[in-house]
């Protein structure tokens, strides 16, 4: 009898907001998901809530901050896989 596993792996970045905080400024976390049992970590950075996608879960813009934001993260997903 074959019995295949199946194995799952995915990332998704959120941004939260502090609890006694006000303005736009919000916490980065990580949810990683590994066959289905999620964890969430934060990496210790904040964004504006005003340029963040949250359906893709990335940052937006075409300002210089944003396109750093998204290289140095994609760059950090290469060299962690």
């Amino acid at each position: 009898m074959f019995v295949m596993l199946e194995k799952s792996f995915g990332l998704f970045f959120f941004l939260k907001k502090p609890k006694n905080e006000k303005g736009n400024a919000r916490y980065i976390y990580l949810r990683l998901t590994v066959n289905g049992i999620s964890k969430d970590v934060a990496i210790k950075r904040q964004w504006d809530n005003l340029r963040w996608n949250a359906s893709a879960g990335r940052a937006t813009g075409l300002k210089e901050d944003a396109i750093a934001w998204i290289l140095r993260l994609y760059n950090w997903i290469n060299i962690n896989p």
